[in-house]
């Protein structure tokens, strides 16, 4: 195999996943991917996380950047060496730069991220999810295959609610776009027929109220929630509103 920085020998039962959650996350805390690692079981032992992880990042596997403005912990991301394993050796798919994400002095993009790892930590820790399909993964899917998507969703999630598996294009809305952004995302929406179901959930109250006055009498099944409140309730409890009818449901209730 071809490395950037000096061959080590890489776990495929621990090495192997941590690459993927990194580089499928796009932007993940050192919390986060500890979270996803425990909670798939691939470590138990936070010593031996931090070795790996320290390892992985001095090889040129991932990245490691402090950007405070954004959140207190550090923050990885895929590099070249993770790459080159990951998609030249593995042939695993991935849409982006060759170099892997650069995080921006900013910040922008990084935090929308860390927002959807915080929706995949909640609903794995509900034991609800049954699936979910990743941006990278929607990504590749409308660049390579007929199938597509209207849209590369932050996520394509299933799980399952009250005996039934429901599904769900997922999208988490951390700050405000403008009307015309908005009358556009509409128009792809409600051109979408691989799905049946857009579940929103909104970063603030202000985001939520905003969000149902833009998709107000959409053609497509969107339903708005508040990400905050995942943590609080098991998602088939979560109370989502109808943006076709400003109805409100719990979400296993909903149309």
């Amino acid at each position: 195999m071809r490395y950037f920085k000096g061959a080590i020998a890489l776990s495929p039962t621990q090495d192997l996943p941590l690459l993927r959650q990194v580089m499928y996350s796009k932007y993940v805390t050192q919390t986060q991917l500890w979270q996803f690692m425990r909670h798939n079981g691939y470590e138990l032992s936070r010593g031996s996380f931090w070795w790996r992880v320290k390892r992985l990042v001095d090889n040129g596997f991932i990245t490691r950047r402090l950007l405070p403005m954004v959140h207190y912990d550090a923050i990885f991301a895929i590099a070249s060496a993770g790459l080159v394993y990951l998609v030249e050796n593995l042939g695993t798919p991935y849409s982006g730069p060759e170099a892997g994400p650069d995080a921006r002095r900013d910040g922008v993009g990084v935090a929308h991220a860390l927002g959807v790892n915080s929706v995949h930590l909640d609903l794995l820790r509900s034991r609800a999810l049954v699936s979910w399909e990743n941006e990278m993964e929607i990504r590749c899917r409308n660049e390579l295959t007929a199938g597509k998507y209207a849209k590369d969703y932050d996520a394509i999630i299933t799980l399952s609610l009250g005996g039934k598996q429901l599904r769900f294009a997922l999208e988490y809305e951390r700050t405000p776009k403008t009307q015309t952004e908005y009358e556009r995302i509409v128009s792809i929406l409600e051109s979408e027929r691989n799905l049946d179901r857009v579940l929103y959930l909104a970063c603030t109250r202000h985001i939520h109220s905003m969000l149902k006055q833009r998709l107000f009498r959409i053609r497509q099944r969107v339903l708005i929630g508040l990400a905050s409140d995942l943590p609080k309730t098991e998602p088939g409890d979560l109370e989502v509103v109808d943006a076709q009818t400003m109805q409100v449901y719990r979400l296993v209730d909903a149309p």
